[in-house]
């Protein structure tokens, strides 16, 4: 955060002027500048950029929502070991106990995150389907972003 703060003042802010600036000038899109050769693929690049990063966010923006929706329960999912996703070396907090494996200890929490919403393999040889719990989030977040996206 105390680099982005300055390198968006010094860089990020006077490029967008500029861009602002050529475009309104020459009365095209970024995409269409025919100014010079080299400008010829930055309209592009930065479609491109953006949709990889509204991917990338919402796929972070699904994870809040499905712990904000599994956190309205009584009592949290992480918070004991549950043995449809936990292993044996996993910490249950409500009985407060150890139980080792070589591998070491995790907490509840470390098991849930891991086994239950990344569903992290041994290996990575076995490409397995997706989690449908998580592509009905990353959805219902998508959705939600895309009406708030929306003029009014």
């Amino acid at each position: 955060m105390i680099t982005y703060i300055p390198l968006a003042m010094i860089i990020g802010i006077p490029l967008t002027f500029m861009e602002l600036g050529i475009s309104q000038f020459s009365r095209t899109s970024n995409i269409s500048w025919n100014l010079c050769p080299l400008f010829r693929g930055i309209g592009y690049s930065k479609i491109t950029l953006a949709l990889i990063f509204q991917i990338y966010y919402n796929v972070l923006n699904s994870y809040v929502f499905l712990y904000l929706i599994t956190s309205l329960s009584t009592t949290v999912k992480w918070a004991r070991c549950d043995p449809s996703w936990a292993n044996s070396s996993c910490y249950d907090f409500q009985e407060d106990r150890w139980t080792k494996n070589d591998s070491g200890y995790q907490t509840s929490v470390e098991q849930f995150w891991y086994n239950k919403v990344l569903v992290i393999q041994e290996t990575t040889e076995k490409f397995d389907w997706p989690q449908w719990e998580l592509v009905a989030y990353l959805s219902v977040t998508m959705f939600i972003l895309t009406l708030g996206e929306q003029d009014l």
